[in-house]
Formats: C-alpha cells, sequence, structure tokens
C-alpha cells in the first residue's frame, strides 16, 4: 500500500479547533432512498506489497459490501506470488509485544521498543537510530519484526492483473453487463503507487512491472460515466492523490460531480506510511472498517483520518475547496471586487438594477449553504471529533525524528529531504475543515461552485444502502 516515511511537525492549539464548531450532537437530515438503484462492488488488491496483500484486507472489503451490494467482485496477488501448494504465504509486521511473544520475537520487538522510548525520551543515539530505527522503518528484512500468515491462493481468474481488471472492466460496463443506469459501483484500487510522468501516476497490478494508470482508470470511468452509474472509488498507494485528481477533472468538465467521486490515502505528491510498531498510521488498515460501520466514504475517510496523523487522505470533496481557493486567491490578487458586479455597477443607471438583480441570483442561496455546512459539520467534522481520540505518540515520534542531525543513513535520504520538512500531522485535517467552512461561509460564492460542492458532498456521503441526504438532486 505504502512506504515508511514522515514529516516535520505543526502544532495547532485547542483554539484553532475550537474556530471549527464542531457540533456536540448528531443532527438528523432528513434522506431519501434511490429507487431500483443496485450496488455493484469491485476490490483490486495488487500483489507486490506484502502489507496490502494481506486477506484481512480482501475479507474487509467483502464484509463492508456484502449486505447491500448485488455481486462483489475481488482481485488480489499476483502472477508471481510465491505459492505454497494451494496457499500463499507472506510475512506481516508484528505490532504489539504480546503479538512478538506469541511468535517468538519477544527479544527483538523490545529492543525496536527501548529505541522508541529513547527517541522520545530525546536521548537516542546516532547509532541507535541507524542500527535499530531506520532499518525497521524502511522494512529492511533483517531489522523488520515480522510473522508468517499464509492463505488461499487465487484461483487464475481471481489474481490482480492487468487481464483481468480490464476483464472485469469490460464485464461491468459492456452492453450484456448486469449494471444499468442508475446503479451504483464502488471500486477499491489498493498497492504500491508511484509518479511516472508530470501528468501520470501509477498503481501496481500483479507486479513491478504490471501497473493501472490514471490515464488507464480515465477510459475506465469515462465507460461507468457513460452508462450513468453512480460510481464512488477509493484509491490506496502512495501518490494516489493522481488518480483523485483526475476523476475530479473529469467529474467537473462533464457535470458528474454527483456520479462520479473518489478518496484517495495520499496526495499526488506525497507517499504514504503503513501502520507498524512504531507509528501508528492507520488510515488504511480502518477503512473498509470503518465503511462497514458508517456506511458512506466520506464518514469512513472522516474517521480514518482522525486515526491516522501521518498520512494526508484526499477526496475529491477536497479538490473542490482546493479550486475554489485558487481562483479567489487569483481573483484577489487581480481585481479589486468581484469583476463581473465591477462591470454591472459601471453600466447606465436603467440597466444596473435588472443585471445586478440576475447577478445576486447566480450566488449560492444562503438556506441552502447553510444546510450544506450543517450536513458537513454533522457528516464529517463531528464523526471526525468522535474518532479523535489522540492516543497514541505517533506524532511525537515523527518529531523527534525531524529534530535529529545524524548522518544521513543512505536510505533514509528522502525521509528529511522529502517528508520531515514539512510534516502537518494533525493539522492537515484541521486546515482541511477550516478551509471547507470558508468556502461555505463565502457569501459570494457562485451557484455553479455551490452545485459542484453540493454534488461531491453528496456523493461521497452516499450510504452503500442507496439513502443519499435529501437536499441532493
Amino acid at each position: 500500500m505504502r512506504f515508511t516515511l514522515i514529516i516535520f511537525f505543526i502544532f495547532v492549539s485547542y483554539s484553532t479547533w475550537a474556530k471549527l464548531n464542531i457540533p456536540t450532537a448528531v443532527t438528523t437530515l432528513p434522506s431519501k432512498q434511490l429507487e431500483k438503484s443496485k450496488l455493484f462492488s469491485f476490490s483490486i488488491t495488487g500483489g507486490t506489497s506484502e502489507d496490502n496483500f494481506i486477506q484481512e484486507g480482501v475479507t474487509e472489503f467483502k464484509d463492508a459490501l456484502a449486505p447491500y451490494s448485488e455481486n462483489i467482485v475481488a482481485l488480489y496477488g499476483g502472477e508471481e506470488a510465491p505459492a505454497q501448494e494451494d496457499k500463499i504465504c507472506f510475512k506481516k509486521n508484528i505490532l504489539s509485544l504480546e503479538e512478538a511473544k506469541i511468535y517468538g520475537r519477544e527479544q527483538e520487538f523490545q529492543k525496536l521498543m527501548d529505541a522508541k522510548e529513547e527517541l522520545l525520551a530525546g536521548d537516542v543515539d546516532c547509532e541507535t537510530l541507524g542500527e535499530v530505527i531506520y532499518p525497521y522503518m524502511f522494512n529492511e528484512e533483517e531489522a523488520v519484526i515480522r510473522r508468517e500468515i499464509c492463505q488461499k491462493a487465487p484461483t487464475p481468474d481471481e489474481y490482480a492483473n492487468s487481464l483481468n481488471v480490464l476483464a472485469q472492466w469490460d464485464a461491468l460496463t459492456g452492453d450484456q453487463s448486469p449494471v444499468k443506469k442508475g446503479d451504483r459501483l464502488y471500486l477499491s484500487l489498493v498497492d504500491h503507487g508511484l509518479q511516472e510522468g508530470p501528468e501520470t501516476w501509477a498503481i501496481y497490478l500483479s507486479d513491478s512491472y504490471d501497473s493501472v494508470t490514471n490515464q488507464d482508470m480515465e477510459n475506465q470511468i469515462q465507460k461507468v460515466m457513460n452508462k450513468g452509474v453512480k460510481a464512488q472509488y477509493f484509491f490506496d498507494a502512495c501518490y494516489s492523490g493522481g488518480f483523485t485528481e483526475k476523476l475530479h477533472q473529469m467529474a467537473k468538465t462533464q457535470k458528474q460531480a454527483h456520479n462520479a467521486c473518489g478518496i484517495s490515502t495520499s496526495t499526488s505528491s506525497k507517499m504514504g506510511y503503513s501502520e507498524d510498531a512504531l507509528i501508528a498510521a492507520p488510515f488504511s488498515s480502518q477503512y473498509n472498517k470503518n465503511l462497514k460501520h458508517y456506511k458512506n466514504p466520506l464518514a469512513a475517510m472522516a474517521c480514518s483520518l482522525a486515526q491516522d496523523p501521518v498520512n494526508r487522505a484526499q477526496s475529491t470533496l477536497d479538490l473542490v475547496v482546493k479550486d475554489y481557493l485558487a481562483k479567489k486567491e487569483e481573483q484577489n490578487a487581480t481585481e479589486p471586487c468581484d469583476p463581473e458586479l465591477e462591470q454591472i455597477l459601471g453600466k447606465e443607471n436603467s440597466s444596473v438594477v435588472q443585471e445586478l438583480g440576475r447577478f445576486l441570483e447566480e450566488k449560492a442561496n444562503p438556506k441552502d449553504r447553510q444546510q450544506l455546512l450543517q450536513a458537513y459539520e454533522d457528516r464529517f467534522m463531528r464523526i471526525y471529533n468522535d474518532c479523535d481520540k489522540q492516543d497514541n505518540d505517533a506524532e511525537q515520534v515523527v518529531q523527534k525524528l525531524a529534530q535529529k542531525q545524524c548522518p544521513q543513513n543512505p536510505s533514509a535520504v528522502f525521509l528529511y529531504q522529502d517528508f520531515l520538512k514539512d510534516y502537518e500531522g494533525r493539522s492537515y485535517a484541521l486546515k482541511q475543515m477550516m478551509q471547507h467552512q470558508e468556502m461555505l461561509h463565502d457569501e459570494n460564492l457562485g451557484q455553479e461552485d455551490f452545485e459542484l460542492y453540493r454534488d461531491n458532498f453528496c456523493c461521497l456521503a452516499r450510504d452503500l444502502d442507496g439513502q443519499e441526504p435529501e437536499f441532493c438532486p
């Protein structure tokens, strides 16, 4: 799913958090049921990453979707996966001392925990950092404390290779497909990821030579759009924000945000961090559990983000806000006021009143904005607050690593150069939520921007059982 790397700490005070005005009680928003809409589910878990290639991930996906889904397709593993008869065996990180005792790795695990305590106390030496902590973080085989797990091997038709992936996509979108206009699709794509070019991001499939790019996904997403299917996507990989950005641009351009939305576990410029014994970064491992509990991607993201202070998850809804802020900054830098309003006020008096009325009508209705703001607070911010127990020391570990001035381990160079310098911790999520509030409080928010936000919200907040907020189009 991801790598192991981290970034510089930014403190956010309680007063900043208080400004978010998170509701203390659940507000029951009116909902409506999509009529005659079936849910189809598609899970693709590649075979190049051992921390992804676990039966729990596939099982939890099925557990979350099975009560609502007409059909579930799950592809996993790769053609090069080591097989023992009908099983595939791999290594999984040991996360607790209790687990280490069971598998006879107590001594090695305790050594790591001692080094972690020294780091938190501020007196770890560079030798310990280089010999114990860095190798563990970078999954060097001799340092990583793992246990072996064996699971059922996929059948040839279940392998997550590009041949099977494309075949299943065609089965979903073809003329003979059971998926019809108005039906729903939930797709999950998981494995290692990378940026291959200026506008190209990839997620591995069966091996490091077999991958799917955001350009490949564009063709498949377009087929789903053309079919009139309401689709939700989840991309779990380093740099997976390249996929949500492509999805956002397609939905925005074609005015399909109500039918095409998604979440990625990282932005297009950042790697991701997997959960281990040093740092609790469990967005990926918790997401399907939270999806099962809350039944929609927006709430699952909110809870997973609160449980993980390291990774920078991103949704298409966040990208709507990002575009709004960029446009607003550009306008503020070049125009003293709204250019269209300035043009209207410069006209003859006889036409000003009429055109000003039209101009104001194009602004988002304050009542509509307030309703959507309340929905965002209820469906995202409140859930984030409920899930934010702040009971791990991940941020402190990252902060201490950022402060160390040890000679750089060759395998850890990028840790300092690209991650430790701008680690945001929980302030990343808090800043995101404040920006959403800023947009929805903007009295000059245009109707087009409002509708794009509303449609994205409705798509991400749509429950697996087909329920969605009543105000959704």
